[in-house]
């Protein structure tokens, strides 16, 4: 399968999942502070812009990923931990949903302020990802990173429909 190929599937299914859950044709994904937060980052579907509120409400309900994908148990969680204990040590998991494992940080302190800021995680400093919005992650409605498509929502189903 060529690159176009598994880019239009990717999309045919992203819209699928997203036409099941009644969204709308835009996108807005919001989040996490990196260590430039007024660059955009782009992805293979989408462009980030934004910085961080610092409100810590993502550090509260986040999914993590690894090797681009939705860590979907504990178990895996645990394994995925022992082999990288730097990045997934300040993480617990809360519950588990049809998407995956949703975990909070063990970091936060009071003020919401991460408690290893300088020392974080490459996951934290580059939080949200792509991969967070494709599977389905939730941030903050107050939050103000936005996740743009590369292609339009119209062309990405014309595409898919012919």
């Amino acid at each position: 399968m060529n690159r176009l190929t598994k880019q239009l599937q990717y999309y045919a299914d992203l819209i699928l999942r997203l036409l099941n859950r009644g969204v709308g044709r835009t996108l807005v994904w919001l989040g996490w502070q990196t260590d430039n937060p007024d660059s955009a980052v782009e992805g293979d579907f989408y462009v980030r812009t934004g910085s961080c509120n610092q409100c810590g409400q993502c550090c509260q309900n986040i999914y993590l990923t690894y090797r681009r994908k939705v860590i979907q148990s504990v178990e895996v969680f645990g394994r995925v931990q022992k082999l990288h204990p730097k990045e997934y040590g300040s993480f617990e998991p809360i519950e588990t949903t049809a998407t995956g494992v949703v975990f909070k940080c063990n970091a936060l302190e009071e003020d919401n302020k991460c408690g290893r800021y300088l020392s974080r995680p490459a996951f934290c400093r580059t939080y949200p990802t792509e991969d967070s919005l494709i599977h389905g992650g939730k941030l903050p409605a107050d939050c103000s990173y936005i996740f743009k498509a590369k292609q339009s929502f119209t062309k990405v189903l014309q595409a898919n429909l012919k």
